[in-house]
């Protein structure tokens, strides 16, 4: 019983490892989908989100959903970007990707389009350069993980035996 609860505890720490990384990853891919909004289309951003809102690859994102529902109803968006941001759920982000979101969403909309661009490919490549690292680290982190917590259910069953 406990070498199974172990397993199951490194199985939830690898699933979270790598839903963190397809987090990161749908990162990228919103904004590169923002600066095609901009750049094309010259969308005003409450349509950029709701056009987000429909695409399906960006499902990790709840934010999104939380930013449509309150840009319609106010017009601060610094505090409908922090406040959707601050009720996300901490399963997938950590304090440096919400720091990164809070930056560049604190920049949308607040200069003309080739400022918007040019603040999303800056934090486009902030996001890519995390991705990487945590790419890199992923496959040690998860195998790692699944070790100690079945070393640890074994060395509880020993001593309980």
């Amino acid at each position: 019983m406990i070498l199974l609860t172990c397993t199951l505890m490194s199985l939830i720490h690898v699933k979270q490892i790598k839903n963190h990384t397809k987090f990161l990853r749908q990162c990228v891919l919103m904004i590169e989908n923002i600066s095609i909004l901009l750049e094309y289309n010259s969308l005003p951003i409450q349509e950029i989100f709701k056009c987000l809102l429909k695409n399906e690859s960006l499902y990790l994102l709840e934010f999104i959903e939380e930013i449509c529902k309150k840009i319609d109803i106010s017009s601060d968006f610094e505090f409908v970007y922090s406040s959707s941001l601050n009720s996300l759920k901490e399963k997938y982000i950590d304090g440096e990707d919400k720091e990164y979101l809070l930056g560049f969403f604190s920049l949308l909309g607040k200069s003309d389009v080739n400022g918007q661009l040019s603040n999303c490919k800056l934090y486009k490549t902030f996001f890519k350069n995390k991705l990487n690292i945590v790419e890199k680290t992923e496959g040690e982190k998860c195998k790692t993980s699944i070790a100690l917590n079945l070393g640890a259910g074994l060395c509880l069953s020993i001593l309980i035996l």
